[in-house]
């Protein structure tokens, strides 16, 4: 595991904590879910580029006949 990956759980653990406390959101709140947005985006991107691999692959198989 990353540092980063340890610092985000670290994270969501504090605010999982935070909310189990009926404490305020805070700023690290915030940074989580832009965390989580840019993860689902690089999930979205990967997902994308496997297709374009595939036709890429497809079209160099035409292209060798």
């Amino acid at each position: 595991m990353t540092y980063t990956q340890k610092m985000y759980d670290a994270l969501k653990r504090l605010g999982k904590q935070r909310q189990e406390e009926g404490r305020p959101p805070s700023q690290y709140d915030d940074l989580i879910g832009e965390i989580d947005r840019l993860n689902a985006k690089i999930d979205e991107l990967e997902d994308q580029s496997e297709g374009l691999g595939e036709a890429l692959d497809a079209i160099s198989v035409v292209n060798n006949d």
